[in-house]
């Protein structure tokens, strides 16, 4: 079981340390409820070191992430980055990952911790490949091992940074900034999974420490990995592995604002452009929010069944739990449309959980 550089302050701090993505993270601190609260009023911070981070350089590195990522990466000077799909030639997805530039000839792209030799094989196989055939000034690096990652993030989250880096003010989300700690060099994102303002910082793993016991003795909250999963449900993101796969394709997942068609190419541009001019296809199945009624949370895996007829399966939940914001049960779901599901009222459901069957309101993804 692998291990980030804050592992021993996680036990120090009582964390309840559980596997996750062949990590060893705590899933909490004592309350998530309490974690979840800190970061929508005030401000959290996250160990989100298990996180992979890759790094490009060459003359043709902005060429190489415009065909790699289905969105468009901005150029140096506009010092931001981008959320996207790393789409396979299905247009499903590889990973959702965020890349930018940092110079002209070079940038970075954090990846999902569980994906991190399947996407560095991707990447680099197709850039060899790429090498040959365009003769691209193009290499990537796997630094995942070199590098921790801290989500600042909550409300009053510039308090915090203005003391930690005197130079920075909030910048627009997505903004990136490479600034110093302590002497050590860092990239600073104005990115985050909560929805509320933030940063996450990569920094150097001889710096970890330092930056997150700085962060607590600022008064920031330590929070696990079940407050994060509740503030980005509330908001509607996607997890890899529940609502996106190597099945499931940018359009269905409600991320078409990641594609742009108007690219001269990227990997999966084809497949997504025949699915467009047929929406029968890219519209077999939508993801959903679910705003459950009653106590009982949904968990993933169950069943999205019609509210007319209990022998008609209309999808199946991603993700679900208790949202402390709106203090009731939300979920996100896959509702497909088959054996004439698409005429049956999709505004109300009833999901298998338990031996029983709940009812569920569908919504837009975005609770809060």
């Amino acid at each position: 079981m692998k291990k980030t550089p804050l592992y021993d302050r996680h036990k120090q701090l009582n964390g309840k340390m559980v596997d996750f993505a062949g990590w060893q993270l705590p899933v909490n601190y004592g309350s998530i409820v309490r974690e979840h609260e800190a970061v929508r009023g005030r401000i959290g911070i996250f160990d989100v070191s298990h996180m992979g981070e890759f790094f490009f350089s060459g003359s043709s590195t902005r060429t190489a992430l415009n065909w790699l990522i289905s969105n468009i990466v901005p150029k140096a000077e506009s010092n931001r980055a981008v959320y996207s799909g790393l789409l396979n030639e299905a247009g499903c997805f590889i990973d959702d990952v965020i890349a930018g530039m940092l110079d002209e000839n070079s940038a970075y792209m954090v990846v999902n911790a569980a994906n991190i030799a399947k996407d560095y094989e991707w990447v680099s196989s197709r850039l060899a490949a790429k090498r040959s055939e365009m003769n691209w000034d193009v290499t990537v690096t796997d630094r995942s091992a070199e590098y921790g990652l801290l989500a600042i993030q909550g409300a009053k989250v510039d308090t915090v940074l203005k003391k930690i880096f005197p130079t920075l003010s909030m910048l627009k989300p997505f903004s990136i900034v490479q600034t110093t700690f302590e002497d050590e060099a860092v990239i600073v994102a104005f990115t985050g999974y909560t929805g509320e303002p933030g940063v996450e910082v990569m920094i150097p793993n001889n710096k970890v420490l330092r930056l997150f016991d700085v962060c607590l003795e600022l008064g920031v909250e330590p929070c696990g990995l079940g407050a994060r999963d509740s503030l980005r449900l509330e908001k509607g993101y996607s997890l890899y592995g529940n609502e996106l796969n190597e099945t499931i394709n940018a359009w269905e997942a409600g991320l078409g604002w990641t594609v742009k068609l108007k690219k001269e190419d990227f990997i999966g541009k084809k497949r997504l452009q025949e699915l467009k001019a047929d929406p029968a296809q890219y519209h077999n199945r939508n993801l959903v929010g679910l705003l459950i009624e009653g106590t009982l949370p949904v968990r993933a895996g169950a069943e999205i069944i019609s509210s007319q007829n209990a022998e008609i399966k209309l999808g199946t939940v991603t993700s679900g739990l208790w949202s402390p914001t709106l203090n009731k049960p939300i979920a996100l779901g896959y509702i497909g449309y088959i054996g004439g599901a698409d005429q049956l009222d999709k505004e109300t459901v009833h999901i298998k959980t338990r031996g029983r069957l709940i009812k569920a309101n569908v919504t837009a993804r975005t609770f809060v």
